[in-house]
């Protein structure tokens, strides 16, 4: 019996609903259909196991399925309809499902080498990547989308991957990155005469610029999207437009234009019964009536939208719920239900991703202790707070942006621009790390001295008060507050002179083991500390041919990274052997290992990825940095392997010195 397309397409669909089912119907199927519809069956099998959570099951049926589509030549067809399953349960918000499909589906590309396809798979695993929140990989995997979309001249997956990517640097804080990715879209959307594309484009053009506080800029993009999405768009395309109105009008405290888009808002979810919109939209009205000082109208929107996000179980909507009404229940006086309900919300923020709202319920925090005298409780949350928005806000290039938007924004150059863009990017893109590297500088070399003038305070206000023990304890948290940020300032000044080129390079033959038993013994109190055993197998008179600051400074990061990340009574093997012309330096930890999605961005500036040490240690990531420019200076190479949980190694090749 042969399978139709028809009745493949409509299994593919019910097993999504009724596995059980559909499982138990494609075994009866198996003996009698035909032996080239015998893969279809077997990955309807295969997706119903996914949906049970029976992952041996499906990884059988999965591979058994592949296997026969190869035989019958059908490989496109399979992956053709695995994608359709991935892309039902993406519309079914099993997100985490979704990606064990696309993953299977991008495995089996790569690995077969099937190039029609890989676009697609590139392009499908780094959406499903970003909505389930994991923005590196998902970076990654677009950008890869994008270069393919370029080879094979695919506008319509090229202005996909780049309106995503530009999301995504636009949340990372990278507005120049962003914007020029957004403008490439509008010049596709507008070859591919795709309105709803071009709509959807000037909505993220507008929400940059609303991130960027420039509420002009983001209503004028809104309302271009609007007017477009009104005559090609479904009610449901332009909701999302019509609130992002509303909230570009609050922003600029037009409460009336503001009420009126998010009521036309409020009809169209409701029609829709989309209750996941229509809680947002009520506390966006909610907002308004309290800024007009209608509490009354303000809490029930409150308690209504709280009711809404506890059906869909949406705990960012929930806590940021509790806030508002803790608010509104202050202004109308009934200080006990602030009080639990601020405390209540503050529990649910904290096992949430949202910093943006935490920082809120920081805020709000700090006020309800100054307003009751608790100072110690004020400043234990103001120190909070400070290092979480030093976390979060990076620095504005508005004169950038500016011109970015002059640039492409005016029709009479936007030809031109588009032929000065190919020539600019390059150095957008470096202006771009430049700007990252004075970011970590701005949270990084700030936070110590929150932190030592803090203590000074503590000292100078109670110094009565304080017993010897105690100022003991503050003086030596001072002198390792100093000691970093001494560490952090010799790292800023090489990168710098790397930057500018006033670094002196004088290589010479340098012998191994003098120069790496110098650097342990620097090492050595934060090692007995912490009690980590550091084992040296570097041969003697093994030589180098590297500049000697430059080869100190690398060992210097390197070392002090494996302490680190290194837990107490852990292991640290430092080895080296010649191989020709190349000598190789391995530095191996018994640490907490990196994640595998974090290897490829140790050393890129524009990561800011940094993790905290096992003695609660904390670094800018901007060593390894420097270590990768100091020993590709010295015609040397790098490189890393982890396993997350069990600690890492760092392998240097540099030029022998024989």
């Amino acid at each position: 019996m042969k399978i139709s397309v028809k009745t493949f397409k409509q299994w593919n669909e019910k097993v999504l609903e009724k596995p059980e089912e559909m499982i138990s119907k494609c075994f009866k199927k198996l003996s009698d259909c035909d032996k080239s519809d015998r893969w279809k069956v077997q990955l309807i099998i295969a997706v119903g196991h996914l949906m049970k959570d029976n992952m041996n099951d499906y990884e059988y049926y999965i591979n058994l399925a592949w296997q026969n589509s190869v035989v019958e030549n059908k490989e496109l067809e399979y992956l053709d309809f695995l994608s359709k399953s991935g892309l039902g349960l993406t519309n079914k918000k099993l997100i985490e499902k979704a990606e064990i499909i696309f993953s299977t589906i991008f495995n089996m590309t790569v690995k077969n080498n099937i190039t029609g396809f890989l676009l697609r798979g590139y392009y499908n695993l780094g959406i499903i990547k970003q909505i389930n929140r994991k923005t590196a990989q998902a970076k990654i995997l677009l950008e890869k989308a994008v270069e393919y979309s370029r080879i094979n001249d695919e506008k319509s997956f090229l202005a996909d991957s780049l309106i995503t990517l530009g999301n995504i640097n636009r949340i990372q804080g990278d507005y120049i990155t962003a914007l020029d990715q957004i403008y490439q879209t509008i010049d596709l959307f507008e070859k591919l005469n795709d309105q709803i594309g071009l709509a959807k484009a000037y909505n993220n053009l507008a929400t940059v610029y609303n991130d960027k506080k420039d509420s002009e800029n983001s209503l004028h993009f809104l309302l271009k999207a609007l007017k477009i999405k009104e005559k090609f768009g479904t009610e449901m395309d332009i909701a999302p437009t019509l609130n992002n109105i509303g909230l570009a009008y609050l922003n600029v405290k037009k409460y009336k234009e503001a009420l009126k888009y998010m009521l036309r808002v409020k009809d169209i979810v409701e029609r829709h019964k989309n209750e996941s919109r229509l809680a947002w939209t009520h506390m966006t009205i909610g907002n308004i009536y309290s800024e007009i000082n209608d509490f009354s109208a303000a809490k029930n929107n409150f308690e209504k939208a709280l009711n809404l996000h506890h059906k869909t179980g949406d705990n960012e909507g929930i806590s940021s719920d509790f806030l508002n009404l803790s608010l509104v229940e202050e202004k109308l006086g009934n200080f006990k239900k602030y009080r639990e309900l601020l405390f209540k919300g503050f529990k649910i923020i904290k096992e949430t991703d949202d910093k943006m709202s935490l920082l809120d319920y920081y805020q709000e925090i700090i006020r309800f202790y100054d307003s009751n005298e608790d100072l110690k409780k004020a400043l234990k949350y103001q120190k909070m707070y400070q290092n979480l928005k030093d976390e979060i806000f990076t620095l504005e290039k508005e004169k950038t942006i500016a011109e970015l938007h002059t640039k492409f924004e005016t029709e009479q150059t936007r030809k031109q621009a588009e032929i000065e863009h190919l020539k600019n990017v390059e150095l957008a893109r470096a202006n771009a790390t430049k700007d990252k590297f004075f970011s970590i500088i701005a949270h990084d070399l700030k936070n110590p001295f929150i932190t030592i003038k803090s203590f000074i305070n503590i000292m100078k206000n109670s110094i009565n008060e304080l017993s010897k023990e105690k100022i003991l304890v503050l003086v030596n948290e001072l002198e390792k507050n100093a000691d970093n940020t001494y560490k952090l300032l010799e790292n800023i000044l090489d990168w710098s002179r790397i930057q500018t080129g006033t670094i002196k390079f004088d290589p010479t033959g340098i012998e191994l083991q003098p120069v790496v038993m110098r650097i342990l013994s620097v090492q050595k109190q934060i090692t007995d500390l912490k009690k980590i055993e550091i084992k040296s197998n570097i041969p003697e008179n093994l030589k180098i041919y590297a500049d000697i600051f430059m080869f100190q400074t690398i060992i210097r990061n390197l070392l002090s990274n494996a302490v680190k990340f290194t837990h107490e009574q852990g292991k640290i093997q430092i080895s080296a052997e010649e191989k020709r012309d190349f000598v190789t330096i391995k530095i191996k930890d018994s640490g907490i290992g990196i994640k595998k999605e974090n290897l490829d961005l140790l050393f890129r500036i524009d990561s800011k990825f940094t993790t905290i040490g096992t003695a609660k240690e904390k670094g800018t990531g901007l060593g390894l940095i420097i270590c990768k420019e100091f020993i590709e200076k010295n015609n040397g190479k790098i490189s890393v392997q982890s396993e997350y949980g069990k600690g890492t190694t760092f392998t240097i090749t540099i030029p022998s010195g024989k």
